[in-house]
């Protein structure tokens, strides 16, 4: 625990030296100094708490540093904690090193436009947010460490508030960040009220409520389940509450892109996971809510990336479609703890942590890389874009590993959690009943949302990185500096040594870091686990097929020693100019996809009228316009915003007004209290 308070103090003090360091440089390498070590500090319990639960030590570590104002600062580390903390240091010293390079071309194009001390404070503090959230265990530090988190990326976004875009994207990740808070604080209060007020996460444990404590379905828990699936679920971005997304994330530099993505949404799961302690027995329409949400958000999340022309908006989509498959095999495992299947229940537990694992790696590791597109071509626009992949060799074979391991391709690492996940639903719908029905119908939402994101990731690197360049941009751009590669190559590297160690690690989730959520005692040894010897198989196949085809490559390069190799075009069915205009577009790539499920995502065509035999230019288009937010939020903030305006009559300027607001107050009260009320 020394070294987890050295971790939070290096964070927030790298983050304070960087701001009295300057506007320039030096304090972007302070504020990345600071956080690399901070992240190497914090490693070290992370790991610690997870190698003391396998090997049968005390696995749960305390610090108690006194009482706050209200409540007790109070951090508890075990195996669910550590397992998330990992990815947030992981990606908060690898983020750091790649913002150096970002913001230095920042300060190079605009110097003193912009004070870099200060974002370096708000992404240190960011990250120190993060991990004092996840070790709080208690109401009041969890709440103050969630607005920390919560705050510290509005200033992150807003770096070029120049932009109306950016300035918009900051308001509205800030409006939904605290409507997530208003739910956190009413359920964290009903929890206090039910353990004698009481805020330690030990006694919410100890007085855990019953389910229909207060009659009804939503009653008693069924209230504080709703309100956790609210606050947490808007952190996550699960549908319909994931509007923040797609705006927020292209706004922000890319390391605080890949940050968020990769590390803040997890915050969103791990608060759910931990608060399922705090409620008693679930109850089946929990399972039943959880399914549909993130069944929801997976299908109609990754439609939305499929027809998005901007990179950056479409990784936002695919990060509601990743969060809804992990929400899915939440939801599977509570339907499974409910019909008292506790070992189906572990085992879809599992496949979302790891799923979740992973995806923190290939979502950073694809924000970077598109990063790095936007900053040597000025646009992540698919229309502008194209082979980049000979100008960008290093971006572009590491954007292409992360959408292999997004895609599930074995054996890269994202294929390991929705493998562990189809074999966990196919094993519950060998059952043959209603409840195997279920666990089909989810299956086959996996696999349409599997079939999905191997069309979006092919169209989004083929029309980025193959082909001819579209713009002037895209044919003058250029290698990236070194800051910016070693992070990516890093994040190549853990992606396959996370696909490689992927039965290992599914052991050790399914074995020691499910069962703190206490839906069963039951353990298991990785001997036990099919999905993890399947996996194992697997991978073994893929080893060796890796290995002869390394072999190939060897011999063809000895065959072709001391003999002259030619370059030549490749057959261009008969033209002898080919331009980008004969290319595919993104529009045109994935209008197959988007005409057949037009009805969930309700497109509207929008085609010229040919009338003459030589006719002039015209254009066609599509537009998908987020239904959810134009249909629901569009109007809902309009409504608000029109109350706020007729609420400014009543701040008129005019003293006697206000004295006459006073004196209807105070008669108020007094009828109040003349009225018997306390």
């Amino acid at each position: 625990m020394v070294f987890l308070l050295c971790s939070l103090f290096l964070f927030a003090g790298g983050g304070l030296c960087a701001v009295l360091a300057g506007r320039g440089k030096r304090a972007s390498i302070i504020g990345a100094v600071f956080a690399l070590l901070a992240s190497l500090a914090g490693l070290i319990p992370a790991v610690r708490a997870i190698a003391a639960r396998i090997l049968a030590q005390p696995a749960v570590f305390y610090l108690d540093l006194g009482a706050l104002p209200i409540g007790r600062a109070l951090f508890r580390l075990d195996a669910l904690s550590a397992f998330f903390l990992v990815p947030i240091f992981l990606l908060a010293g690898l983020c750091a090193i790649y913002g150096v390079g970002y913001l230095a071309r920042v300060h190079d194009s605009d110097p003193g436009r912009r004070h870099l001390g200060v974002q370096w404070l708000f992404f240190n503090l960011l990250a120190a947010g993060l991990v004092l959230m996840i070790v709080a265990a208690d109401a009041f530090l969890f709440l103050l460490a969630w607005e920390i988190m919560s705050l510290a990326p509005f200033f992150l976004i807003s770096l070029h508030d120049e932009e109306l875009k950016v300035r918009t994207a900051s308001w509205i990740y800030l409006v939904a960040a605290h409507l997530g808070a208003l739910c956190l604080l009413a359920l964290f209060a009903l929890l206090a009220a039910r353990s004698g007020g009481s805020l330690a996460f030990a006694d919410f444990e100890t007085a855990k409520i019953m389910a229909g404590d207060l009659g009804g379905a939503l009653g008693g828990t069924g209230v504080m389940f709703v309100l956790a699936v609210l606050g947490f679920g808007a952190k996550a971005g699960l549908m319909p509450l994931h509007v923040w997304m797609p705006e927020t994330y292209p706004a922000p530099p890319s390391h605080v892109a890949a940050f968020m993505a990769g590390a803040m949404v997890n915050a969103g799961v791990y608060g759910l996971f931990r608060c399922l302690e705090f409620f008693g027995p679930p109850e089946l329409w929990w399972a039943y809510l959880l399914i549909v949400l993130g069944a929801f958000s997976a299908l109609l999340g990754i439609l939305l990336a499929l027809i998005q022309n901007d990179i950056k908006r479409s990784l936002a989509y695919s990060s509601v479609e990743n969060m809804g498959i992990v929400h899915l095999a939440a939801g599977f495992g509570l339907y499974a703890a409910v019909a008292g299947s506790h070992g189906l229940s572990i085992l879809c537990f599992a496949a979302g942590l790891l799923h979740l694992f992973n995806h923190s790696l290939y979502k950073a590791l694809l924000f970077l890389s598109a990063g790095s597109v936007r900053s040597r071509t000025g646009t992540a626009e698919l229309s502008r874009l194209g082979g980049l992949q000979k100008r960008m060799p290093v971006v572009g074979c590491c954007f292409a590993l992360g959408a292999a391991s997004i895609t599930a391709l074995p054996p890269f690492n994202g294929f390991a959690g929705e493998f562990f996940l189809y074999v966990s639903l196919a094993t519950g719908g060998s059952q043959g009943d209603f409840a195997g029905l279920i666990y089909w119908v989810g299956l086959a939402v996996l696999a349409a949302v599997g079939g999905f994101t191997l069309l979006c990731f092919t169209r989004l690197y083929g029309l980025a990185f193959l082909g001819e360049p579209r713009s002037e941009a895209a044919r003058q751009s250029g290698p990236v500096s070194f800051l910016e590669r070693l992070p990516q190559l890093a994040l190549c590297l853990l992606c396959l040594a996370a696909a490689f160690a992927a039965p290992w690690l599914a052991s050790v989730i399914t074995s020691f870091v499910v069962p703190e959520l206490g839906f069963s005692a039951q353990v298991f040894r990785p001997a036990d686990i099919a999905p993890v010897q399947l996996l194992t198989s697997v991978n073994s196949v893929f080893l060796v097929f890796l290995l002869l085809l390394g072999g190939l490559v060897l011999l063809r390069s000895l065959l072709l020693r001391g003999r002259p190799v030619k370059n030549s075009p490749t057959w261009d069915c008969g033209y002898a100019v080919p331009s980008a205009r004969m290319q595919y577009s993104g529009g045109s790539f994935s209008q197959p996809a988007s005409h057949f499920m037009r009805a969930l995502l309700g497109g509207q065509a929008h085609l010229p009228e040919i009338r003459d035999y030589f006719p002039a230019g015209a254009r066609a288009y599509l537009s998908f316009p987020d239904r959810i937010k134009e249909g629901f939020f569009r109007p809902l903030f309009l409504i608000c915003l029109g109350v706020a305006n007729w609420c400014k009559r009543l701040q008129h300027g005019r003293v006697n007004g206000y004295i006459l607001y006073m004196l209807l107050v105070l008669v108020a009260l007094l009828a109040w209290k003349v009225g018997g009320h306390d």
